[in-house]
């Protein structure tokens, strides 16, 4: 009987797997490494974030973690506060990073809405921020946003170096929310549009967490079902970007049975289109010994 040995196992380049699905899931535009796309969509994303009711959900998705009166926390690609702004009366102090001046200002008028006085704001990105000159954090939180900050400004993929810095940065815990651990859709669209399930995205969650193993980390890794929210400004919009997350913006008739499903299920709110629907995400998490 012959025994195996960890030396004895292949090599695998789990960033390399990583990046593959990542380029062929319909992950969105391809010009999320820009500023500029996220300064355009600034005001809908704070119209989303403070809804009442989106609010009541990150609520209750922060009521999953113990906050210390006294924490600092780092709010990695913030927006307009989805996270931060609720947070904020939880915690001692707050540091807001994004490289959208467009989304902190949103996050700053919000902030003096509800007079929260203890976030500061940094505009840059997470993989040319000097970590070294943050002022120390108890907990660094990335929710909905782990594949944006790992791009580059030419729209390459660092997963690797995204890990790494977080590792490094968070004192005492790092908190993960990947947005869609499937396709962004749910049963009722699925049907619609005539779509089977599609495994990449669950195999991306796989390789995302032997690529954190790799860096010795052992996350918690927890499965969720969370609302999410879509707004557009209108029908058109909505059919675009959810066909361009979808892959199917070449496909005339799933685009048109997309066109008819989005018009029967849009609800107006206020200046905007909404559509909800609960998708599965992906909750990583870390706490360092003491």
């Amino acid at each position: 009987m012959t025994t195996s040995n960890a030396s004895s196992l292949p090599k695998i380049d789990w960033e390399a797997w990583y990046r593959y699905p990542w380029h062929r899931n319909g992950a969105g535009s391809d010009d999320k490494n820009q500023a500029g796309f996220w300064d355009e969509k600034s005001a809908l994303f704070a119209r989303k974030a403070h809804n009442r009711e989106h609010r009541q959900d990150v609520e209750e998705f922060l009521n999953r973690f113990a906050w210390d009166p006294n924490e600092r926390v780092l709010d990695i690609a913030a927006g307009p506060g989805t996270f931060a702004v609720p947070l904020a009366g939880r915690v001692a102090h707050i540091t807001a990073l994004d490289a959208s001046k467009c989304m902190l200002e949103e996050l700053n008028q919000q902030a003096r809405r509800e007079n929260v006085s203890n976030i500061s704001m940094i505009e840059g990105r997470w993989l040319t921020t000097d970590i070294e000159a943050l002022p120390p954090h108890d907990t660094v939180l990335c929710c909905n946003a782990l594949g944006v900050i790992s791009l580059d400004e030419s729209g390459q993929c660092h997963m690797g170096e995204t890990i790494e810095r977080l590792k490094k940065t968070g004192r005492k815990r790092v908190i993960i929310l990947i947005p869609h651990a499937d396709l962004p859709m749910d049963k009722a669209m699925r049907n619609a549009l005539r779509m089977t399930q599609n495994s990449e995205r669950q195999q991306r969650i796989a390789i995302l967490y032997h690529l954190m193993v790799k860096y010795d980390l052992l996350p918690n890794l927890l499965i969720i079902k969370r609302p999410f929210y879509w707004f557009f400004q209108d029908l058109q919009e909505g059919v675009q970007i959810i066909a361009k997350r979808l892959g199917i913006e070449d496909d005339r008739e799933r685009l048109a049975l997309l066109h008819s499903h989005l018009r029967e299920r849009l609800e107006k709110d206020q200046q905007a289109y909404k559509l909800k629907y609960p998708v599965s995400q992906a909750l990583f998490w870390w706490e360092k010994e003491a």
